[in-house]
């Protein structure tokens, strides 16, 4: 392989690296929107609730631990 080949090799590996970036940069954005909204959701829920059972308080944390874990996972990806 030349040097030109090997250039434009290099060329399209980085072009279809950025795109791929570029697309993953596209879907994080209302993952993040609809993770916030809905823990701000379940926190207005939780707070409204005249009396927390057990159960509804076991939900409550593995909805609002899976929400947070979301929002952690999207901030190492960007």
């Amino acid at each position: 392989m030349n040097l030109n080949d090997r250039i434009n090799f290099l060329e399209k590996n980085l072009e279809r690296q950025i795109e791929w970036i570029r697309a993953a940069d596209t879907k994080i954005v209302p993952i993040m929107f609809i993770t916030t909204s809905l823990l701000g959701t379940t926190a207005a829920f939780i707070s409204k609730t005249p009396e927390v059972s057990g159960f509804v308080l076991v939900l409550a944390i593995i909805c609002i631990s899976t929400l947070l874990a979301t929002i952690r996972l999207c901030d190492r990806i960007t």
